[in-house]
């Protein structure tokens, strides 16, 4: 059975300016070279709402180019499921024994990384090659998510330690490392793209939230202007990135170029777009009159 897809449509209403603040940390640098390349995107879009089926509420949460859809629903008086959408046709993704799973980011050959709670309650991260999973946890760590994975299947989360702290990790062919934003009471990393481009966000000594993007090492702050919060969550092969600001409202956000364009739907109370393909296609999720449901934004 697959779910009813009404469309509306939904334009891109505003352009700003970006200038990155430059700091004088070594290992944080203005906008690394590579983001955001490549020539200049349409500002009209059709958006197509994604709900699975009897969930009373649902989240897109990752994309790949061939345009198969991950994410997680909710059942009424249920915990959450992980889904994927391929060809029109929802498939449940759920670890084997556990309460809750997300599935959170999807490369280009279908695998699958997410999150799963256990019967006990910790939350554990996952890999799911073509239906075979595997558990992933950071060593020594607790509630590890894995929330993107690129063509090279090196993926991108966090885990918390054990003050219950925050971290960004990046694991490659077996390996875990730790990425924090220097200076961070707490971090997370969120995409990553072939190139080895990583967004996420981190908080600062005052409880604000910022962006951030890393790359060969270098680390940039990633503010929306003017916002207090920020989070840059997925981004593309040519560095375009999407994510949302300001906790309260939760507006999204497309980056281009050093250019940020609001994301919204005008009925729409919060907007958070969470992974874009290289054909620019948007995933990510609206809420309105209590409920959320995933969306498809797709350039026209």
């Amino acid at each position: 059975m697959v779910c009813p897809k009404p469309r509306i449509s939904v334009a891109v209403v505003l352009c700003l300016l970006y200038v990155p603040h430059i700091h004088a940390q070594t290992s944080i640098s203005s906008i690394p070279d590579g983001f955001a390349a490549g020539e200049e995107p349409t500002h009209h879009i059709k958006l197509e709402i994604l709900n699975y089926p009897g969930a009373a509420s649902s989240e897109a949460l990752g994309i790949n180019d061939s345009g198969v859809i991950v994410g997680q629903y909710f059942l009424p008086r249920a915990s959450s499921s992980g889904y994927v959408l391929a060809d029109g046709v929802f498939s449940d993704v759920s670890y084997p024994g556990a309460a809750a799973t997300s599935a959170d980011g999807v490369n280009a050959v279908g695998d699958i990384v997410g999150s799963y709670v256990d019967s006990l309650g910790q939350g554990h991260a996952f890999l799911d090659r073509g239906g075979a999973f595997s558990s992933l946890d950071f060593p020594g760590g607790t509630d590890t998510v894995a929330s993107g994975i690129n063509a090279d299947d090196q993926i991108v989360g966090l885990y918390r330690d054990a003050d219950g702290i925050s971290h960004g990790f990046f694991y490659d062919a077996g390996e875990f490392t730790t990425i924090d934003f220097p200076g961070a009471t707490s971090s997370a990393l969120l995409g990553i793209n072939s190139a080895g481009q990583i967004t996420g966000y981190w908080n600062d000594s005052k409880g604000q939230t910022h962006g951030l993007l890393y790359w060969r090492g270098r680390f940039a702050k990633f503010d929306f202007p003017g916002a207090s919060y920020t989070v840059a969550y997925g981004l593309n092969d040519r560095g375009e990135i999407v994510g949302w600001f300001n906790e309260s409202t939760g507006h999204g956000y497309f980056w281009h170029r050093g250019k940020f364009s609001l994301f919204d739907s005008p009925k729409a109370l919060h907007s958070q777009p969470t992974a874009i393909n290289n054909n620019r296609q948007v995933v990510g999720a609206f809420s309105a009159d209590g409920s959320t449901v995933g969306f498809l934004a797709a350039p026209e």
